[in-house]
This record gives structure tokens, C-alpha cells and sequence, in this order.
């Protein structure tokens, strides 16, 4: 009757401990939405940094003016919101404006998507990459539509500024990579509960062991 009460005494505390470990894992395992958004912001405008280095030199190659990209969103944004009677400057500077506040924020998107989803922020980095690389490429699309059809691009307009898409990928690319490093996979607080675990289970065991911190002392008698 006492080494069954003995048993018990000795599973609860081992429960116990297992069960609030395994909460802190899921606690410190689990990445918030404001750390998520806040690596996807960096993400994003070092992204669109990179992108627009790309999209300088491709400009250069062919022969098109550095700041055409820029001017062609800042003036399909001026007509879009002239339609809805607000007056915007159009141009190159409110291109570039725009450019980054939409890099950015799909880039928070991104992060925050990537922190809520458990099976994502625990994937492996290059999966993560091609994952931001393809979100890139699919969120543009309708964007780079609305500026060919508010502007009325002819066909050969719409083919060059279409052709910016692939640049996309390397937005993408790099929001990725960032993302996967600034959301760990693993973290100190999870490892430390189950190296706890592992310790207290050894020190509950029935077989005669050395425990330190043990106010015996020494080697614990079996069960």
C-alpha cells in the first residue's frame, strides 16, 4: 500500500512538471504576430531595395529612363484616385513613395501569415524562400493590371511592364530569406523545458541515480 502511494506521489509530480512544460514549449515555441509583422517589414523594404538595384540595372540594359517604373505607378495611382475625386500628384516621387509603402506592407502580410501558421515558420529556409518568392510573384499581379489597364497600355506597353513581374520573384526571394532567419525554428525557452523534463524524469527514476541538487546527497535508494 505505500509503494503504490509512493508510485503515485511520484507520477504526479512528473506529470506535473511534464504538463507545464510542454505549455512553455507551445508558449515560447510559438512566434507572435507583432514579432512576425515586424521581421516582414524589414523584409519587405530590404526587398524592395533589392529589387529596385535589379530594376535600375534592367532599366540600363535596355535603354529605358532609371525612374520609369516609379513614374508609371505614381501616375496610375493619380488617375485612380482622381476617379474618386482626390487629388494626387502623379510622377516619379509619389511612385517611389508608393513602391515602398507596398513593399513594405505585403511584407508585414508575409511575416504575420508566416507567424500564425505553425506548419509554415517551422518550415525549412529554402521552402520558405520559394514560398515568398511564389507570394511575390501572385500578390503583384493585380497590381501591375490595375496600372496597364487605368493607364490604357497598348500591347507592346503592357508586354515591357509585365516583363518587371520576374523581378518580383527576387522581392520575394530576399523577404523570404529575411523572414526565415528573423522567425527561429526552434528557441532557448523550449529547449531549457525539455532538458527539464528529461533531468526530473532521471531523477524520478527507480533505478538508483545521483540527482544533483537531491537534499541527500548522494544516490536515491529504488522505489
Amino acid at each position: 500500500m505505500v509503494s503504490q502511494m509512493t508510485g503515485v506521489q511520484e507520477t504526479q509530480p512528473r506529470n506535473g512538471q511534464a504538463a507545464r512544460a510542454q505549455s512553455l514549449d507551445r508558449r515560447q515555441g510559438s512566434v507572435t504576430l507583432a514579432k512576425g509583422a515586424t521581421v516582414g517589414l524589414i523584409g519587405g523594404l530590404v526587398g524592395t531595395i533589392v529589387m529596385d538595384l535589379a530594376l535600375l540595372a534592367m532599366h540600363r540594359t535596355i535603354g529605358a529612363p532609371r525612374s520609369a517604373s516609379f513614374a508609371t505607378i505614381g501616375d496610375a495611382a493619380a488617375v485612380l484616385c482622381s476617379r474618386v475625386g482626390v487629388g494626387l500628384a502623379g510622377g516619379t516621387p509619389t511612385g517611389a513613395v508608393l513602391h515602398f509603402l507596398i513593399g513594405s506592407g505585403l511584407g508585414v502580410v508575409f511575416g504575420g501569415g508566416l507567424a500564425r501558421i505553425e506548419a509554415l515558420h517551422q518550415s525549412s529556409r529554402k521552402r520558405v524562400v520559394g514560398l515568398g518568392a511564389l507570394y511575390a510573384l501572385v500578390m503583384s499581379q493585380p497590381l501591375l493590371a490595375a496600372a496597364a489597364i487605368t493607364l490604357r497600355m497598348t500591347p507592346a506597353e503592357t508586354a515591357k511592364w509585365y516583363g518587371i513581374s520576374v523581378l518580383q520573384t527576387v522581392y520575394g526571394s530576399v523577404l523570404g530569406a529575411i523572414a526565415s532567419r528573423g522567425l527561429p525554428h526552434d528557441s532557448i525557452g523550449s529547449v531549457i523545458a525539455r532538458l527539464g523534463v528529461s533531468v526530473h524524469s532521471v531523477c524520478t527514476s527507480p533505478r538508483p541515480v545521483r540527482c544533483p541538487g537531491s537534499r541527500y546527497g548522494s544516490s536515491l535508494p529504488a522505489g
